[in-house]
């Protein structure tokens, strides 16, 4: 099996090898091929033959690799860039020549995408798109500071106030079925006895849709779609599977929950914010989340180099897009010099909201 990558400027062979053992994640289905993993539906139409310059000799020069990212994020990026910025992105790369050297390459590919106002773009010069958004270091510092860490330090726990469980998590990424099962354990022994809880997800700009969903299992009260994804395709949106969670057989948190969230929940950590605000009873606490509950789509460029380019929208159950931030039903602003000198406004509040009861 021979995987290219494709766009109007550029086309290579970006892997080979065996294609024993995907049956299980691909299938026909008529005279498409599809694959679906985690959630996802990705359909390939058969071509009888390669576009013309897949035959092209691979060409990695700085003007070659920025042209193939250009082309990447014209034709992958969603929503769809404007016209001033492929003019703005054209003069940019117009100062790079065949001599250029790396910095001077990447100084360019940062100035375009730079262009596009979107915190999901990523440029990875060491060759693969880390799978996570990096966490937010100053906020996950100084509460990694007042409570305990588990599930190799990408967890907090403890007891906000007696029979409060506080979960407050850096990361939401897990890698194989060990990192879910750790997970797992620890969710139930933070959870367990508790009478409500905070999940504090200010800090959690990172990880992987599958850790959000896992956490999500322990709050909902049945099988449910939580969101559709739509990819761009071209010029038209096409569906691009959905994301599914099931409760636990232990059944669902019986206490209270408020969900504590603020600008560096992003990523993973602001998709399971948006599937537990949707929750009935759930209370969400503190500041608008970044808007940008998704994971790029990752493509190689001619030198190694990955780009990560937002292709989804993420659809909730009610039709609406989850493109914006998410708004707190109860505002309360918490900035790091507070929680470095041992406040935590947002913490008091969700608090107040659980001794109220909501």
């Amino acid at each position: 099996m021979d995987i290219y990558e494709h766009t109007a400027a550029h086309c290579f062979r970006v892997a080979t090898g065996s294609a024993r053992g995907i049956s299980d994640v691909v299938a026909l289905e008529g005279d498409r091929l599809v694959l679906r993993d985690g959630g996802r539906s990705i359909a390939f139409d058969a071509v009888e033959i390669l576009p013309s310059n897949c035959a092209d000799p691979l060409d990695d020069s700085p003007p070659a690799v920025f042209a193939a990212a250009i082309a990447t994020i014209a034709e992958h990026h969603l929503p769809a860039p404007g016209e001033t910025w492929h003019r703005e992105a054209e003069t940019i790369g117009s100062n790079l020549a065949e001599e250029s050297d790396a910095g001077e390459l990447h100084a360019a590919l940062v100035a375009a995408l730079a262009l596009l106002d979107d915190p999901e773009v990523r440029l990875a010069p060491g060759g693969e798109v880390a799978a996570s958004w990096p966490q937010a270091p100053e906020a996950g510092d100084a509460l990694s500071a007042r409570w305990p860490e588990t599930w190799e330090g990408r967890m907090l726990v403890g007891e906000a106030a007696p029979g409060v469980a506080y979960v407050g998590f850096l990361q939401l990424l897990t890698e194989g079925e060990e990192d879910q099962r750790a997970l797992a354990a620890a969710l139930d022994g933070a959870l367990g006895g508790a009478d409500a809880a905070v999940i504090d997800l200010r800090p959690a700009s990172g990880g992987v849709e599958e850790a959000a969903l896992q956490v999500a299992t322990r709050f909902v009260p049945s099988d449910q779609v939580v969101a559709s994804l739509w990819a761009r395709a071209g010029e038209g949106i096409v569906a691009a599977g959905d994301l599914s969670v099931s409760p636990r057989p232990t059944g669902v948190f019986p206490g209270a929950v408020v969900l504590l969230v603020g600008p560096d929940t992003s990523g993973a950590g602001e998709l399971l914010a948006r599937i537990l605000a949707g929750l009935p009873g759930v209370i969400v606490v503190g500041e608008p989340t970044a808007g940008s509950p998704r994971e790029p789509l990752v493509r190689a460029l001619p030198n190694g180099w990955s780009l990560g380019v937002p292709n989804l929208d993420v659809i909730g159950p009610n039709g609406g897009s989850w493109l914006e931030p998410l708004v707190p039903d109860v505002m309360a602003p918490t900035t790091v010099i507070d929680l470095a000198e041992g406040r935590d406004p947002g913490l008091e509040a969700a608090l107040r909201v659980i001794g109220g009861g909501g």
